[in-house]
């Protein structure tokens, strides 16, 4: 467009009308930003399901300040097993189609497979073991669908390389850059995963003396009257959660880059 500005082939006021439409090359997300902005909006949804999905994790606008680290997400997992382990995940930055998608286990999850390390980051060249499409999951387009085994997607080819969904799409298609990993900031943006209730719960610790006063006497179990603090410079606060016979304590933080001394106790 300034090349034909340049060359007098388009007006000044040309110019920056088209400004306005055609943003230029990688310029796409600056653009969004503006527009919603603009517009007094923000890019995300609204959980009205919360009885039903507990969020484990999210990532930019859809970030959130629940965050489980593996031996809490394998006692979630694994704390109904009369009922098939269904997973969401949300992507409001992917195409319409792929916004909410269905991960479903069809094998039980292996004792040495890192499963919730392998939904937040996995990126690998070739399967890996326990965690393989069409053998250990499928992909479903809708819960109803999942529930009930029916509809599930067929893809050719699945790119283990791009994270979860990798380059699946629907009715049997191929689509590149829809999988999204937490270490990555060039995989998709918005992004959230949830996990089917189904009686898996835990209950989170209090981090103040005020949330601690409006917590039932003894709720907690062995850990009753605790309250959980973070200290240092951490890229995620810290979080402590009880399960439901409070017995068991889950903690989680994360530190930022060189700061050796982060903690959540």
């Amino acid at each position: 467009m300034n090349r034909m500005y340049i060359q007098d082939k388009i007006s000044a006021s040309k110019l920056k009308a088209l400004t306005q439409k055609l943003v230029g090359t990688d310029n796409c997300p600056f653009a969004e930003a503006r527009y919603l902005s603009q517009k007094n909006l923000v890019r995300g949804y609204e959980n009205d399901s919360d009885d039903e999905w507990l969020i484990l994790r999210g990532r930019d606008a859809l970030e959130h300040d629940k965050f489980y680290g593996k031996e809490a997400f394998n006692y979630l997992v694994n704390a109904n097993s009369n009922h098939p382990v269904i997973l969401r995940r949300a992507c409001a930055s992917c195409y319409f189609d792929q916004q909410w998608l269905y991960y479903k286990r069809i094998t039980p999850i292996p004792q040495d497979l890192d499963l919730w390390y392998q939904l937040q980051y996995g990126r690998s060249s070739s399967p890996v073991n326990g965690n393989i499409y069409g053998i250990d999951f499928l992909i479903f387009g809708s819960y109803e669908d999942a529930l009930q085994n029916q509809n599930a997607w067929r893809c050719p080819t699945y790119a283990y390389s791009e994270g979860f969904p990798g380059n699946c799409g629907p009715n049997n298609s191929t689509r590149n850059s829809q999988g999204s990993t937490f270490d990555s900031p060039s995989s998709r943006p918005d992004v959230a995963w949830y996990l089917e209730k189904k009686g898996r719960t835990l209950s989170e610790l209090a981090q103040n003396q005020s949330q601690l006063e409006n917590m039932p006497a003894d709720s907690l179990g062995l850990f009753s009257g605790l309250i959980s603090t973070t200290l240092g410079d951490v890229k995620i606060p810290g979080k402590a959660y009880v399960d439901d016979v409070g017995s068991t304590m889950f903690m989680s933080a994360s530190g930022s880059v060189s700061f050796d001394d982060s903690l959540c106790f």
